[in-house]
């Protein structure tokens, strides 16, 4: 007679998305700083190994403009604006909400340059930096959509 014991190792699959600790950041910064870091916002992932690595990218980034005018740097063709404060799909440029504060799209993923970048990989904290100028005279304030991704 005979008896074999046979161990099982289980591997992990990637089915956890990264969770932030927190959804909302808020932080001020001089109109004046470059290549700051604003902050580090960590994700972190359940999985283990690479299923459990994280990755950071800026998805979207909203300006308010303090003076929307024909002439303001964000006027671009993937600006929009509905005049209501919010951003809208229908509209082309913030030029056509006239004057006052609005907020507006200030960032696609098809445009090469923007006011702020995001680095991390591996579990390290994503952090959020200044990557162009600020200019309080002409937005008041933005609000960085980062996202936490897993591979």
């Amino acid at each position: 007679r005979s008896s074999l014991t046979v161990r099982v190792q289980l591997l992990d699959v990637n089915d956890n998305a990264p969770v932030f600790a927190s959804p909302t950041y808020e932080v001020s910064v001089f109109e004046n700083a470059t290549e700051l870091d604003v902050l580090a916002a960590v994700a972190t992932d359940a999985d283990t190994g690479n299923n459990g690595a994280v990755r950071y990218r800026i998805v979207r980034i909203l300006a308010t403009l303090l003076n929307c005018t024909d002439t303001s740097t964000l006027c671009q063709p993937y600006v929009q604006c509905d005049g209501t404060g919010d951003a809208a799909v229908d509209d082309s440029a913030c030029c056509s909400c006239g004057g006052g504060a609005k907020r507006v799209d200030a960032w696609s993923s098809e445009d090469t340059t923007r006011v702020f970048d995001v680095m991390g990989s591996g579990g390290a904290a994503g952090t959020l930096s200044v990557a162009g100028g600020l200019d309080r005279e002409e937005v008041d304030q933005y609000v960085v959509e980062v996202e936490a991704f897993d591979m």
